[in-house]
């Protein structure tokens, strides 16, 4: 939170708040280094407890990491799962990481020691005591390493590069089985996946011909409908025609009746008109003797 507010007051110093970040960074720079070394120990020490606190929480996290990867293992060889090996460091590299702690203990001693000897003489013990707080940089512990590293004897760095060139060896052959075991899977995976293709296909035509026979069935019922269909409408049809032929007969009999009938009276209306013209003058035939006496009786 201070060095917040430190770095919001050096910005609002220079240039009304309008500095940029590079010359922010430069100010606070020279103010810590313009500190009293009592001053910087204090934040020294913070960083210290923060930094012991994150290397606690950080071990922690490795061992639950370690029993992760155990169980992730088992996981992993009960479901035959392939391990590819990893690639081990040179002899170079294998050096560095054995001894790079060791390194940097030594040289921070070297350090305080050249510091305690050149400082003494000044009267100013604090400062001693803040300077031996400084980190040393990585990069000065790499150095120092090389320089070991080319100082030591030929014998050594061969038989370093030997134990590398046996590990590489074995990396090889372990590397070659995994990808054996990998071929051997995906040839596996991939005769199940022809063989799962295969039986989808099969399933598919016989799919496809179960459908092509319900359609077949589906279409052949609807013609047959349709023909039925047809059919009782013909019929029907039928039926309708002979009765409108057996409607027309008895029309044409009722007119027949009709016209047989106003032509009888037709008839007996002019017989009648002829008999009243006439005075109805036809004489009679005369009866018989018998005749006659039979009206007369």
């Amino acid at each position: 939170m201070q060095i917040r507010q430190e770095l919001t007051h050096a910005q609002a110093l220079l240039t009304n708040d309008i500095a940029k970040p590079k010359a922010v960074a430069t100010e606070l720079g020279r103010r810590w280094k313009s500190l009293h070394p009592q001053d910087q120990a204090k934040w020294r020490d913070a960083y210290k407890q923060a930094f012991a606190l994150y290397k606690t929480e950080q071990n922690e996290w490795r061992g639950k990491r370690d029993v992760l990867k155990q169980i992730q293992q088992q996981i992993d060889v009960a479901n035959n799962v392939i391990q590819v090996p990893k690639k081990p460091a040179n002899a170079y590299m294998k050096y560095q990481a054995s001894t790079f702690h060791k390194v940097r203990e030594e040289l921070k001693i070297k350090q305080q020691a050249l510091m305690a000897a050149t400082l003494a003489s000044s009267g100013a013990p604090m400062l001693v005591a803040a300077q031996s707080n400084v980190p040393l940089p990585a990069k000065t512990v790499v150095a120092e390493i090389a320089s070991r590293w080319k100082a030591l004897p030929e014998a050594v760095r061969d038989q370093k590069s030997a134990e590398w060139k046996v590990s590489m060896q074995y990396y090889t052959t372990q590397l070659k089985a995994a990808q054996f075991q990998a071929a051997q899977r995906n040839q596996s995976t991939t005769m199940s996946y022809v063989n799962v293709a295969t039986s989808k296909a099969l399933n598919n035509d016989a799919d496809s011909a179960s459908k092509k026979r319900k359609a077949q069935v589906k279409l052949e019922n609807k013609a047959r409908r349709k023909k039925e269909k047809i059919q009782m409408n013909n019929q029907q049809i039928k039926i309708n025609n002979l009765n409108l032929q057996q409607q027309q007969q008895k029309q044409l009999m009722s007119d027949n009746l009709q016209h047989q009938q106003l032509l009888h009276d037709s008839i007996q209306i002019n017989q009648h008109k002829l008999n009243v013209t006439l005075g109805n003058v036809i004489p009679n035939r005369s009866r018989g003797a018998y005749g006659n006496y039979v009206s007369n009786v």
